[in-house]
């Protein structure tokens, strides 16, 4: 250490840093943390305000171009930092948040919003990446509006893929139209055979009545000459 030149002062800067269990471990092996034992050190929402967890999908890919994980979700967006993973509503349950630093109760959030099979996990402090962990999940997954389905065929060109979006509509379309001919077609036979017999029994109804009175008149005169009225040629 050379001394200082004339009209200089020599200044002694201390730097002080609060480290957790799992940072201290880090610091003293000059390994990564296990991501879990660093999760759960981060039990205050306050914790979480330097913090970062990015969730990425590993198995399926998605893509046929990269190998890299797709992205599904991370705990900042923008200004806002959540200490929770969200689990969006279904049919049958309300939605619900799931705490990160609760590996039991992440690994469940992550089976109900995205469903199975295999996840990367980071953990970043500001731009610092601090650990990374996986996650396996014996299930189907799931896949967001958002996220692309996993590729198992050739890349199509955006021309061909709508070209079969709409060749797809418009069979859907016609099905439904012919199906809807094929039914009003039956409910028109079906209506039209009801209304016929409607019909016969209404004319057998009106005509026998005026029939009865002739026969009545017939029979009468019949019995009064002492014969009998027969029926037929």
């Amino acid at each position: 250490m050379t001394a200082p030149s004339v009209g200089q002062v020599r200044q002694k800067i201390v730097t002080e840093k609060v480290l957790s269990p799992a940072e201290a471990a880090r610091e003293v092996s000059g390994a990564s943390p296990d991501f879990w034992d660093y999760v759960e050190t981060l039990k205050e929402p306050a914790d979480w305000d330097e913090h970062t967890l990015y969730i990425y999908r590993e198995d399926p890919r998605v893509s046929t171009y990269s190998t890299e994980p797709a992205y599904l979700w991370c705990s900042r967006q923008g200004d806002k930092v959540s200490d929770r993973l969200e689990v969006p509503a279904m049919a049958y349950r309300t939605a619900y948040f799931v705490p990160l630093n609760d590996r039991d109760l992440l690994v469940d959030g992550i089976r109900e919003r995205f469903g199975g099979r295999a996840f990367r996990l980071m953990i970043k402090k500001g731009s610092q990446r601090i650990a990374i962990g996986k996650c396996v999940i014996d299930a189907e997954p799931k896949y967001p509006a958002t996220m692309p389905l996993p590729s198992t065929q050739q890349p199509q060109t955006a021309d061909s893929s709508v070209g079969a979006v709409a060749q797809m509509a418009m069979q859907t379309v016609s099905s439904k139209e012919a199906e809807g001919i094929k039914i009003a077609t039956e409910a028109l036979r079906a209506a039209s055979d009801i209304i016929r017999t409607q019909h016969t029994q209404l004319q057998r109804i009106s005509v026998f009545p005026r029939r009865v009175p002739r026969l009545v008149r017939i029979y009468a005169a019949r019995r009064a000459d002492g014969g009998s009225l027969r029926f037929g040629s």
